[in-house]
């Protein structure tokens, strides 16, 4: 048991460090041995592994997988990250109004002050959705606090990305 939660931390700090080819072997493995928490974590890295990797059947995949796990432990947080994951794999192949559903969807039932890095990500993701869908003032507030967030939590995404989503947003609503 130990040498497989080392196996995991290892995968996890893999798609952390961007080294997916090395890290989607191992958790695909871990996946077929994993239940509980140790699944679901699995489940959110080879998630990340297949989002950045630009898979997004991969990402859809992983994200189903880890919602329906969510639900099955009845875990309220979890079933959050899940629609978060969701959110960023409708994302990628233009699921708009999809990816609109679970992103607000995740905010809604998101317990404050928890996850903060992952709300940032969620925040990031959700922020674009809007932009594209011209919703501006939508875009303006979650890039905000993508960009609040990810500075709080030293998140380079959220900052990068939620600046720039939020001078677009106020390009689109003329306060440029």
């Amino acid at each position: 048991e130990t040498r497989r939660r080392l196996r995991l931390e290892r995968a996890v700090a893999r798609v952390r460090a961007g080294a997916y080819a090395e890290a989607i072997p191992e958790l695909d493995g871990l996946l077929e041995e994993l239940t509980g928490h140790e699944r679901f974590e699995a489940l959110d890295a080879r998630f990340h592994a297949s989002f950045w990797a630009a898979d997004a059947e991969g990402a859809h995949h992983f994200g189903e997988l880890a919602r329906g796990l969510a639900h099955e432990l009845g875990e309220e947080e979890l079933r959050t990250l899940a629609l978060s994951f969701l959110l960023g794999a409708a994302n990628m192949d233009g699921q708009l109004e999809a990816a609109r559903e679970y992103g607000r969807e995740a905010l809604r039932l998101w317990r404050p002050q928890t996850r903060l890095y992952e709300l940032a990500t969620t925040h990031e993701w959700l922020s674009l959705n809007e932009y594209w869908n011209g919703a501006y003032e939508a875009a303006e507030e979650s890039s905000r606090q993508a960009y609040e967030l990810g500075d709080k939590v030293q998140s380079i995404g959220p900052v990068v990305n939620g600046g720039a989503q939020l001078a677009l947003s106020l390009s689109g609503l003329g306060r440029h």
